[in-house]
């Protein structure tokens, strides 16, 4: 809506001046932070609390992340519940410990929790080379992202029950 509007809302009982200031205000008790995190934001936070210090982790997680955006069926599912599967899987594939005490206790998820999550991630990252958005494939099987969409990672056989 135009401040014009506000002004009407408001019975002209504040001018625009008055709207602008208040706005500003808010906006600075607020820092500017008027967005909803996103899955990139929870892998982040998920993986800081893992701790583990291997760049691979990172890669891997982005593609993962990545991968999940191009997928309409992943709109059903929040995005801390996307990070929890794509942290899981990355960790596995990597060969690390998948859910750790200390992940469970930071996010309140257990594996039942994203369980349907990560087997629609697993089977995005299986098909992804055959997938027709495969760039996403090519893009992450480059030197600067590890080649963590092909020769460096593969992905599991199977996940753990």
């Amino acid at each position: 809506p135009s401040i014009t509007e506000f002004v009407f809302i408001s019975a002209n009982t504040c001018s625009q001046l008055q709207i602008l200031q208040m706005e500003r205000k808010i906006l600075n008790c607020l820092q500017f932070k008027l967005t909803v995190p996103t899955r990139k934001n929870f892998i982040d936070y998920f993986l800081k609390v893992v701790g583990i210090n291997d760049h691979r982790i990172n890669w891997l997680a982005m593609y993962l992340g990545e991968l999940s955006l191009l997928q309409y069926s992943f709109c059903k599912y929040k995005n801390s519940t996307i990070a929890a599967a794509v942290v899981y899987l990355t960790l596995h594939t990597l060969g690390y410990p998948c859910w750790p005490v200390k992940l469970m206790n930071f996010s309140g998820y257990t594996y039942p929790h994203f369980e349907g999550c990560l087997k629609d991630l697993y089977n995005i990252y299986l098909t992804a080379p055959l997938s027709p958005y495969h760039v996403m494939y090519l893009k992450y099987n480059t030197e600067r992202y590890g080649k963590v969409s092909n020769s460096t990672v593969i992905p599991p056989k199977q996940l753990p029950s």
